[in-house]
């Protein structure tokens, strides 16, 4: 299968893993755009008060940004933004501030469809049995790296946690690291979200949203 993205060092694949905390700006609370910025510059004040960074990158609340959204997240420096469900590879949202990469994600590379869970009140559908779901994770990376892509997964740390869910994550890092090419080098290119939204500027400038 041809690659469709020539990823830096020669690696077939591009990873992503996250921990979303759960303190995203609740988009879908909020009446209007001022209201959405306010928040949002709020939260940017609190990540530099307490950690003394500043977000790059953004990811809205149950996949569900505004309509204001990504013009807000580039007027205000972030650089990505990952909620889309609309396909596999990286594009770019062109705003009046500027390009805001995407990293399109899937409900099944997400740890809460399988295992949040609430009983009062009712949240969840059950909790999977932690094998059922490495089925579905470890398949979805091999068809990636199979097809040359880029393999997004998210989880959260009071979701994913437990110590038998972690045990599956780390025999998923595992399998991710195990690739390697015909000389034995690692044939996947794993390095922080930042580093993938560069280069899918720099790389792909007329990349647009399909």
């Amino acid at each position: 299968m041809a690659q469709p993205v020539k990823w830096p060092d020669g690696a077939r694949c591009a990873i992503m893993m996250t921990f979303d905390l759960d303190g995203e700006t609740p988009s879908f609370f909020l009446k209007d755009r001022d209201e959405e910025e306010e928040l949002l510059v709020k939260s940017l004040d609190i990540f530099k008060k307490i950690l003394g960074v500043k977000p790059l990158g953004s990811r809205s609340p149950s996949a569900d940004p505004s309509p204001h959204t990504m013009e807000l997240l580039k007027k205000h420096g972030f650089v990505y933004h990952s909620n889309a469900l609309d396909t596999d590879l990286p594009y770019c949202h062109e705003t009046k501030e500027g390009p805001l990469v995407e990293f399109p994600t899937a409900w099944c590379n997400n740890d809460a469809p399988f295992f949040l869970f609430s009983s009062v009140p009712p949240v969840g559908n059950g909790i999977w049995s932690q094998e059922d779901v490495w089925e579905i994770w470890s398949e979805e990376f091999e068809g990636m790296y199979a097809e040359g892509g880029f393999f997004n997964w998210l989880g959260h740390p009071q979701v994913v946690g437990r110590p038998s869910r972690m045990r599956m994550v780390e025999r998923l890092i595992q399998r991710i690291l195990s690739k390697t090419d015909a000389g034995g080098k690692t044939d996947v290119w794993w390095p922080r979200p930042i580093d993938i939204a560069r280069f899918w500027l720099e790389k792909s400038p007329g990349r647009a949203a399909p």
